[in-house]
């Protein structure tokens, strides 16, 4: 088992490596020599995503954490992966599909817990909140920009000053997508210059000035007449900006940096975006997360009614608004 299966393991970055290493020990650990079946690896997803504590006498060896079902998805997938190299053992396609259906039912279960969206009333509030230090519009920036590229906290905030390239209607940002694609992968994104009436792309413009020409885009920064950089945000920081918006704009609740990426990702569905849209977008290599968006829009619901009791041609949808959720 310490050994790959194929040459495209050896192309793995060393995270990915580690992290496969671990699912695939920590599953045998867990089966403690038990014949392998696909009931086992049925209920070890169960016990993976609930914990060990939710089963009394199961723990074979091991005590196992709960986990979120995007964590479980990578972890099925890597223990696949072994027992199909190193096993010659393959889960057949129904109980895959049965698995997959209790993935997406936890889905939209997490879904209702995760950080919460902000709405447009609130997003006005922010928007209106004053900006007469640098850091104050730093802070702003940092919650419109991670809403408008659907930015995951860890890649908002390893921005660059470089990554930004100003354009006649607009702005191109860089990110470097970090969960699902290799260190050094980036996704161009382009962001319109107004957030609502907020003229973003004028403001960053200012913000930046502030700046040296190359270096980290979130800095703190010094007030005066001559603000000067004093240094880099850390990662942890950048993170507080959206709870420290949130709290200045009187928001009761409890906003954070994945508000951004939930937000961002909530407004395409409701316009009408396409899971396919989405889906790029975000940078997600499965549409399931996209799905989740789409089926919970409340554009899409309406849309779908409409077009059920509504002569067809009295019907004008937002295309995308009745996708295949």
């Amino acid at each position: 088992m310490g050994e790959f299966g194929s040459s495209q393991d050896d192309e793995l970055s060393e995270k990915t490596r580690q992290q496969y290493i671990a699912a695939y020990t920590t599953f045998h650990k867990w089966r403690d020599e038990r014949p392998l079946s696909d009931e086992l690896v049925a209920r070890y997803v169960h016990v993976y995503v609930k914990g060990s504590e939710h089963f009394p006498g199961e723990h074979h060896g091991t005590d196992i954490e709960k986990h979120r079902v995007s964590t479980a998805r990578v972890m099925l997938c890597f223990v696949k992966k072994d027992l199909e190299h190193h096993h010659r053992f393959y889960l057949s396609d129904r109980t895959f599909k049965e698995i997959e259906d209790y993935f997406r039912a936890k889905e939209r279960k997490e879904l209702v817990k995760q950080a919460p969206v902000m709405s447009d009333d609130e997003i006005q509030k922010v928007i209106a909140l004053e900006e007469d230090t640098p850091t104050k519009l730093r802070d702003k920036l940092i919650f419109l920009i991670g809403t408008a590229t659907l930015g995951r906290s860890v890649e908002i905030s390893a921005l660059l000053v470089q990554d930004i390239l100003f354009e006649k209607g607009g702005f191109f940002v860089h990110i470097e997508r970090r969960k699902t694609e290799r260190n050094g992968a980036q996704q161009k994104i382009f962001v319109e210059p107004y957030f609502f009436d907020y003229p973003l792309k004028e403001r960053l413009q200012k913000y930046i000035s502030y700046l040296p020409p190359t270096g980290p885009l979130w800095c703190s920064i010094s007030r005066g007449s001559h603000p000067r950089v004093v240094g880099a945000l850390a990662a942890s920081t950048v993170r507080e900006a959206i709870n420290r918006l949130a709290k200045r704009a009187g928001l009761s609740k409890h906003f954070t940096s994945h508000s951004m990426r939930r937000t961002g990702t909530t407004r395409m569905a409701d316009a009408g975006c396409s899971v396919r849209q989405i889906q790029a977008m975000g940078n997600w290599k499965s549409p399931t997360v996209a799905e989740r968006y789409v089926e919970h829009s409340m554009l899409s619901v309406k849309g779908c009614a409409k077009a059920i009791t509504t002569p067809q041609e009295c019907v004008t949808l937002v295309s995308g608004s009745c996708d295949e959720t």
